[in-house]
């Protein structure tokens, strides 16, 4: 499993496929999917290694989420307005490990 300074592992675009099939991926993390339309906000300042999985803009279909959160995901929003990948990844981590 890739770690970076922070341990953060990101899944993108259609790597939902690889939690289901490597759960894991996510095993001693915490693990969340960026979704527009989820009802609870992604957390701030956690203090745990994570799994990130961004999709394409305008998020997954119902069906990827579905299969995501059987296989440990929680699915978050980031709000309103629908991110770009390349500015989704730097926005997530000052979001969830800023102290």
């Amino acid at each position: 499993k890739p770690k970076t300074a922070y341990g953060v592992s990101f899944c993108l675009g259609g790597s939902e496929m690889g939690i289901r099939d490597r759960p894991s991926l996510i095993e001693g993390c915490v693990a969340f999917v960026a979704h527009p339309y989820a009802a609870e906000a992604i957390p701030t300042a956690i203090n745990q290694p994570a799994v990130l999985v961004v999709g394409p803009e305008g998020g997954f279909i119902p069906f990827e989420i579905v299969l995501l959160k059987k296989n440990g995901c929680q699915a978050a929003s980031l709000g309103s307005r629908i991110l770009r990948t390349e500015t989704v990844i730097p926005y997530l981590l000052g979001r969830l490990y800023s102290h």
